[in-house]
Order: structure tokens, then C-alpha cells, then sequence
């Protein structure tokens, strides 16, 4: 079915509140060795601590899948008005808050030159690297980021790119049949990518060819998985979706236990897939727990979390290190880990409501060229 490009989805509220989740995991992996210094109790949950960089992995099946929620049905319609409007809209959604961390981070290193101070990464300060960064290329080799997290902006911007060729593949999704047989071979390519590539001694989980291969797979099964739900019709209703989101959970807790939570656990993607499908059609435990006033508001504002919180690692640790405190009491142990964490939520926060939403705002009423008002106008109102 041809849907027009003016007409609006219902929200998935069960995917909102996975962005809490996803981006709350890539947090504990940065606290992780503060957690483990302060509590070396919980040391038999290293592997799932240091798993959190798959919260990245969540992040990008889920924009996948809600990229095409939204638009794959619309793709017939779009011209290349619209293809440049999907972009605009796509910008509005990641810019602002890219925009200033990198102003950010700049001012920063600026202010470190200026103090004689030492800093990390000094040499990625220049003006080459910081037009790149600008211009969204940090997940490219000749680039790097200068805020840590925002590579994976640059690569899922490429995604959006890239999202009307993957419509050539997922428009002959017609049937469950061919979705599913589409989604295992998806899969089973994954794993063999990535376990061939992980053979390199140089493998890092952002060096350039794992970069393209994280977000290639992934941003493609998140799009195929859904094709292939939306043509479930009634057994969609009939499926235990809660199930579904709670053993393939469980079986991810496992593979993190095997692999220690190292970079072979990226080898669990299509794990990580059916989760998102799960959530996605669960109605029970599962949908809400994600329905939770708590989750929905961690997923607005988990963008802004994800982009900020290193900064905030960076500047609130030269100021209240958290090392003076490794031999201070529980009490005070565990103080100092909820400031860490107090202030990274306040810092998201402040970021969404003071850049993200009224940036997207501002991105969504620039008009293009190419673009008549009523355009605009109806573009504005689509689901993101």
C-alpha cells in the first residue's frame, strides 16, 4: 500500500522507552570503572557492563526499523522534493544538538590551549578535522570525532543517505515468506562479517571498516524486520511479542556472559533485532515497563543523554574527580556514582529542552528552495 507523504503513524511508545534503555547501557559502560573501583562486589557483571557500546547496536536497529515504520510505505511518493524533505527532516533531528557539542568541545580545547593544560586527543584539534566534524564526516578514516559518541551520528546520517536504494530491497518484501527468508540471510551475512572482520588485531568498535559494517547491518535488519511484521495482519495479534522481547533479552545476557562483554559480542546483532521487534508488538509486562512515564521521558531525552553525557564525564571529572574517593566510605562511594549520574541526566535534560527541541524546530521551518510552503508545512507534522 502507496501511503501518502502527508500522512501521520501512530507513535510505537514501546520503542520510545527502548531509547532509555539503549542509551542508559552506554552510560554505565563509560561509569563502569568507577562502578567496578567503588564496588568491586559487582565485579561478575563486567561482561555486561563493558557490553553497554551494544547500546549503539540497539540504537541503530531501532532507527532502521523506525525509519522505514515511517516512510517505507511512502517511498513510491517520494520525488526528489520529497527525497531533499526526508533529509531536512532527518537534520532537524540530529543537528542542533551535534552543532553545539562540537562548539562545545571546541571551546573547551580552546580554552585548554590557552591554559597550557594538557588534552587527550590534541592533535584531532584542527581546522580541517573540525570542518569535517561540522559537516557530519567524523565516521570517516580521515576524520575523528571530537565528541566520542558523535561518530556514530555521522554513519547514521549516512544511513538516511542511503534509505531510498535500501527501499529497492525492501519493496519486494511482499509476503512474510520472503521478509523472513530476506531477515535470516541479512543475518547470517552479519555474523559472518563481523566475525571475519573481528579477525583483524587492529579491530576496534570504531575502526573505519567496522564503522560502515555496524551501521550497514544493522540499520538494514532494524528496515527488514519491520517490513516483514507489517505483513503479519492478524498473526501479529496472535504473537506473544512479550515473549519474543524477554528470550531474545535473555539470550543476549548469555552471549555477553560467554564473550565477557568484548567486541565478539557483536555477533549477537540479530539477537538484538528480535528485541526490537518484540518491544515493538509487546502489549504485556514488557510494553509497560517501556510505557512508563519514567521510560518515555529517558527516551526524549536519551539523544540528548547520549551526546552530552562524555563531555560531561570530561569537564564534571577535572572538577569532582572521582577518584579522591576510592577509599571513602559506601555512603559517600555511592554519593559521589548518583552526582555522576545526577548531573549527566540534568545535562541531557537542559541539552533537550534548550537545543534539541527547539532546534528541530527551527531546522523544520528553514524553507528550501526546492520546497513550496504547503510542503513544508505538511513535512513538519510527520513522525520521527
Amino acid at each position: 500500500m502507496n501511503m501518502s507523504v502527508t500522512e501521520r503513524k501512530p507513535d510505537l511508545a514501546p520503542l520510545t522507552g527502548i531509547r532509555a534503555a539503549a542509551a542508559g547501557w552506554v552510560v554505565v559502560e563509560h561509569l563502569g570503572l568507577m562502578v567496578l573501583t567503588f564496588f568491586p562486589v559487582l565485579g561478575p557483571l563486567t561482561p555486561w557492563i563493558d557490553g553497554g557500546f551494544l547500546g549503539v547496536e540497539v540504537f541503530f536497529v531501532l532507527s532502521g526499523f523506525i525509519i522505514a515504520y515511517n516512510y517505507a510505505e511512502r517511498m513510491a511518493a517520494f520525488s526528489g522534493r520529497a527525497y531533499i524533505a526526508f533529509i531536512k527532516m532527518r537534520l532537524a533531528r540530529i543537528y542542533p544538538v551535534h552543532l553545539v557539542t562540537v562548539l562545545i568541545v571546541v571551546g573547551l580545547a580552546v580554552v585548554a590551549f590557552a591554559l597550557a593544560v594538557p588534552l587527550n586527543g590534541a592533535s584531532n584539534f584542527t581546522i580541517g578535522n573540525t570542518v569535517g566534524n561540522v559537516l557530519l564526516l567524523q565516521a570517516l578514516p580521515s576524520f575523528a570525532a571530537l565528541n566520542g559518541p558523535a561518530w556514530s551520528i555521522s554513519a547514521e546520517f549516512a544511513a538516511y543517505l542511503a534509505f531510498p536504494f535500501l527501499e529497492l530491497v525492501l519493496t519486494r518484501i511482499t509476503t512474510v515468506r520472503s521478509g523472513v527468508l530476506t531477515a535470516v540471510a541479512l543475518s547470517v551475512f552479519t555474523v559472518a562479517a563481523f566475525a571475519a572482520a573481528l579477525t583483524s588485531p587492529e579491530a576496534s568498535a570504531t575502526s573505519g571498516a567496522i564503522i560502515w559494517l555496524r551501521i550497514g547491518t544493522e540499520f538494514s535488519l532494524g528496515a527488514v524486520i519491520y517490513c516483514t511484521w507489517r505483513h503479519l495482519g492478524a498473526r501479529r495479534r496472535a504473537t506473544s511479542w512479550d515473549a519474543v522481547a524477554l528470550f531474545s533479552a535473555g539470550g543476549l545476557v548469555l552471549v555477553l556472559g560467554v564473550t565477557g562483554g568484548d567486541l565478539t559480542s557483536l555477533l549477537a546483532v540479530p539477537l538484538i533485532a528480535v528485541f526490537v521487534l518484540g518491544c515493538a508488538g509487546s502489549s504485556g509486562v514488557v510494553a509497560r515497563a517501556l510505557r512508563s512515564r519514567f521510560m518515555q521521558w529517558g527516551g526524549r531525552i536519551s539523544y540528548s543523554v547520549y551526546m552530552t553525557h562524555a563531555l560531561v564525564l570530561i569537564v564534571f571529572g577535572k572538577i569532582f574527580r572521582w577518584q579522591d574517593f576510592v577509599g571513602s566510605s559506601l555512603g559517600v562511594r555511592s554519593g559521589v556514582l548518583l552526582a555522576y549520574v545526577g548531573v549527566i541526566v540534568v545535562a541531557g535534560a537542559a541539552c533537550y529542552y534548550v537545543v534539541e527541541v527547539p532546534g528541530r524546530k527551527a531546522v523544520r521551518r528553514l524553507r528550501l528552495p526546492t520546497q513550496r510552503t504547503n510542503n513544508v508545512a505538511d513535512e513538519a507534522r510527520q513522525p520521527q
